[in-house]
C-alpha cells in the first residue's frame, strides 16, 4: 500500500509539473508570449494578458485595417465595432498616430492606448487608420511631389513597437479598390466637403489626374496617386511581417459579393465569434461616406484616361504577382476559391471585385 501511495504522489506531481510546462508551451505555440522570456513568469501571467494582447500595462491593437480613402475601410470598421471590436481611438474611428510623420516614439504611442483589460474575457482592439498602408518608404529615386510631404515607415515602426514575439500576433486586413474608381471617389468626396490636399487641389478631377501623371513621369508622386500603388505598400509590410498575417479584401467582395465570408474569416483569425455571428448573409455592407459624382465619360477625357490606364497597368500587374506569391506563402485572399497562387485566376478574382 505504501509503495502504491508513493507512486501515486510522484505521478500526481509529475502531471502537475509537466502539465504546467505543456500549458505554457501550448500558449507559446499559439502566440501567447511573455516578453521576459521566463517560463515561470509566462505561466503565472494573468489569463487576461494571455488572452488579450498587452504590453507595458496597455492594451495593444491586434488588428490593423489598411487601405486608402474610399476603399470601404469605414464600412468594415463600423461592422467590426458593432460586433464588439474596439477602436484604439476610443469613440473615434482612426487613431492616426503616424499621420504627421513626427511621432515615432513607442512611449508616446503607448500613452494613446487604453489600459490592458483585467477581465479574462476575450477582447480585440483595432487600429482603423487606413492611411497606415501608404505610410511606407518610396523606392530609391522616387520622391514626394510636395517638398513638405513627410515619409514615415509604419511597418518598421510597428515591428519595433511590438517586438518580435507580439508582432507575430498581429493581423492586417488590406482593402483594395480599383485605382481610378477610388481616386475619383476620393476627389469628389473631398471637394464636396471643401477639403483639398496634395494632388487633388485643382478645379477638376481630370486636371488633377493629368498633373499627377505628369509628376510621376519625373519620379515625383502625389499623395493621391501614391496611395493607389498598393503593391509597393504591401511589399514594405512584408519586409517586417509574415504573409500568413494578411487578408486581402477587394472593395466589392466586402460591399456586395460576400460580406459574411469576409466577416467569418476575420472571426476565425481573431478568435472572436461575434464578428461572424452578427454578419448578415447576402446583405450588402453599409455605404459609409457615400457621395454622388459625374459618370466617368463626363469626368475624364478619354486621352487622359488612356494615359492613366497605361501608367497603372504595370502597377496592377505587379500587385497580381505579389498576391499570387504571398498566397502561396500563407496570405489569405478573401473569398478566393480557385487555384492556389495562380496569376491568371487571381487577376480575374481581383478585377471582378475591386
Amino acid at each position: 500500500m505504501m509503495r502504491l501511495a508513493c507512486r501515486f504522489v510522484v505521478n500526481f506531481f509529475f502531471l502537475i509539473y509537466f502539465g504546467n510546462i505543456a500549458t505554457v508551451v501550448g500558449l507559446r505555440a499559439r502566440g501567447y508570449h511573455n516578453t521576459s522570456g521566463n517560463l515561470t513568469e509566462s505561466f503565472h501571467a494573468s489569463a487576461a494578458q494571455l488572452i488579450n494582447l498587452c504590453a507595458g500595462g496597455k492594451f495593444l491593437p491586434e488588428l490593423y485595417v489598411l487601405g486608402a480613402q474610399k476603399s470601404a475601410t469605414t464600412s468594415l470598421a463600423l461592422d467590426l465595432v458593432r460586433a464588439g471590436v474596439e477602436s484604439a481611438a476610443g469613440d473615434q474611428k482612426e487613431l492616426r498616430f503616424f499621420d504627421d510623420g513626427l511621432r515615432q516614439v513607442r512611449s508616446m504611442w503607448l500613452r494613446q492606448l487604453p489600459v490592458c483589460p483585467a477581465s479574462e474575457i476575450r477582447r480585440v482592439l483595432a487600429d482603423f487608420s487606413p492611411r497606415n498602408l501608404a505610410h511606407t518608404q518610396m523606392p530609391v529615386g522616387w520622391k514626394p511631389s510636395t517638398e513638405g510631404q513627410k515619409q514615415v515607415d509604419v511597418p518598421a515602426l510597428l515591428s519595433s513597437f511590438y517586438g518580435p514575439q507580439a508582432s507575430r500576433r498581429l493581423n492586417f486586413v488590406v482593402m483594395l479598390r480599383e485605382p481610378l474608381s477610388r481616386m475619383r471617389s476620393a476627389w469628389h468626396h473631398s471637394h464636396q466637403l471643401g477639403l483639398k490636399w496634395d494632388g487633388a487641389a485643382g478645379p477638376s478631377f481630370s486636371k488633377d489626374l493629368s498633373f499627377s501623371l505628369q509628376e510621376a513621369l519625373h519620379g515625383k508622386y502625389t499623395n493621391w496617386l501614391w496611395r493607389s500603388m498598393y503593391s509597393r505598400h504591401i511589399e514594405s509590410f512584408l519586409d517586417h511581417f509574415e504573409p500568413r498575417q494578411f487578408v486581402i479584401v477587394p472593395f466589392l467582395q466586402y460591399m456586395q459579393i460576400n460580406r459574411q465570408g469576409v466577416a467569418c474569416s476575420l472571426s476565425k483569425r481573431l478568435r472572436y465569434p461575434n464578428i461572424c455571428e452578427q454578419a448578415v448573409p447576402h446583405a450588402e455592407a453599409p455605404h459609409a461616406n457615400s457621395r454622388t459624382y459625374p459618370a466617368l465619360e463626363n469626368d475624364v477625357p478619354q486621352q487622359i484616361r488612356l494615359e492613366f490606364e497605361h501608367f497603372i497597368a504595370a502597377e496592377n500587374g505587379r500587385l497580381v504577382q505579389l498576391l499570387a506569391r504571398t498566397q502561396r506563402q500563407g496570405a489569405e485572399l478573401a473569398n478566393y476559391h480557385d487555384r492556389m497562387g495562380d496569376d491568371h485566376a487571381i487577376k480575374s478574382w481581383l478585377e471582378a471585385a475591386w
